[in-house]
């Protein structure tokens, strides 16, 4: 029987009164994924003081380093954050204000929780795979910004931390760099700009001796086969992806999870694994055990 009750982040569903409330989440979420806001447009009740100084500065110095000589680097805050679809000009009021995009990578963390209530980024170390965290970064803690470019830019130094770095020469030059390196960076920026900043599940990131695991709100919305072969884009955040990419990570042509899937095979780790789970969530799982010690522990690796 139909109770005609309202959803009231979500009018247009109307739930049956023997709805769980995994059901209502999900269905919820099914919508959002065909009705998706675009993290382009302007805020128009939010101005640039949401915008976090520091963080400004600090996506200026990382763009100045690798474009130096480009006339973005010449232009105020204003007209930068315009270029890289960080702000944008309503048409109503002609004013400038962030854009949705602009307000996650590089806002405060408290302004972007105001806009987005479930907002939550959460890594978690647990180097001894026991149930207590030994370290953790996680958005509402006041020590830092809590926006997503220094998310990724905290947790991805510890990510690469965790990869093994062979000894390589090019010359007389030590390259202490590898292309799961590159992969992990690659897997934490797909999380982050396929993530529904507007679900009830936040981002998750795990790590542990035996394995670095990735959740993000929402589904694949190629599907999993697609995303699987490669080939076709579809971010759910196309501005922060356009963000991530000027700073040299996302390609945005689709060639994102097989590469990460060639650079495991390519190191001899066991295969990643991605999922649906339950929750309309998207996990990776990275292992960071190798083949031949499991074939080693099994007597089958010479």
């Amino acid at each position: 029987m139909r109770t005609d009750l309202e959803d009231p982040a979500n009018p247009h569903i109307i739930w049956d009164d023997a709805a769980s409330d995994w059901e209502k989440n999900r269905e919820a979420s099914l919508w959002n994924e065909t009705h998706r806001f675009s993290d382009q447009k302007a805020l128009v009740h939010r101005d640039l003081s949401d915008l976090y100084a520091e963080s400004v500065k600090h996506y200026r110095r990382w763009f100045e380093s690798k474009y130096p000589d480009h006339p973005w680097t010449k232009l105020p805050d204003e007209g930068f954050l315009q270029k890289i679809g960080a702000a944008s000009v309503d048409g109503a009021d002609k004013q400038l204000h962030p854009t949705a995009a602009g307000l996650l990578m590089l806002g405060k963390g408290h302004k972007i929780r105001s806009e987005f209530p479930h907002y939550l980024l959460d890594y978690r170390d647990y180097p001894d795979l026991g149930d207590c965290w030994m370290d953790r970064i996680v958005s509402y803690d006041p020590d830092w910004s809590g926006n997503v470019l220094d998310f990724f830019n905290r947790v991805s130094r510890k990510l690469v931390r965790m990869m093994k770095t062979p000894f390589r020469l090019v010359g007389m030059v030590r390259i202490d760099w590898d292309p799961t390196h590159d992969a992990v960076q690659e897997a934490l920026v797909n999380c982050l700009v396929h993530a529904d900043y507007t679900d009830a599940c936040g981002i998750e990131i795990i790590s542990d001796p035996y394995e670095i695991v990735l959740k993000n709100p929402g589904t694949i919305p190629v599907g999993k086969e697609q995303m699987l072969r490669g080939g076709v884009s579809e971010p759910r955040n196309g501005g922060m992806l356009r963000m991530f990419y000027l700073l040299g990570y996302g390609n945005g042509t689709g060639s994102g999870v097989p590469s990460i899937f060639s650079a495991w095979r390519g190191a001899g780790y066991l295969n990643p694994t991605v999922k649906e789970d339950s929750f309309t969530r998207v996990v990776l799982k990275l292992p960071l055990v190798e083949k031949c010690r499991i074939r080693m522990e099994e007597g089958t690796c010479e």
